[in-house]
């Protein structure tokens, strides 16, 4: 799941996790990366942007802004249009 911060032009993504200390099976929702969009491309604001999905393997995260896609690498912070 995706949070668009419009005041900070970020996106938070979340997914649920298992909990520490929880019981058997239950899990917890988790804030997982944080996409601050401030230093890429205009186009690529927290209003337009969406995640359409994260990578398993490479964990690279797809962004769609209407006009273009881009991937962001939460390893090295850098974000490819594509």
């Amino acid at each position: 799941m995706a949070c668009s911060d419009r005041d900070a032009n970020a996106i938070d993504v979340w997914a649920m996790q298992q909990g520490a200390g929880t019981a058997a099976g239950d899990a917890v929702w988790s804030m997982v990366y944080r996409i601050e969009l401030a230093g890429y491309s205009p186009e690529y604001t927290s209003e337009k942007t969406t995640v359409v999905g994260v990578d398993p393997t490479s964990g690279r995260i797809l962004l769609n802004t209407e006009q273009s896609l881009g991937y962001y690498d939460p390893k090295t912070g850098e974000l490819e249009t594509i």
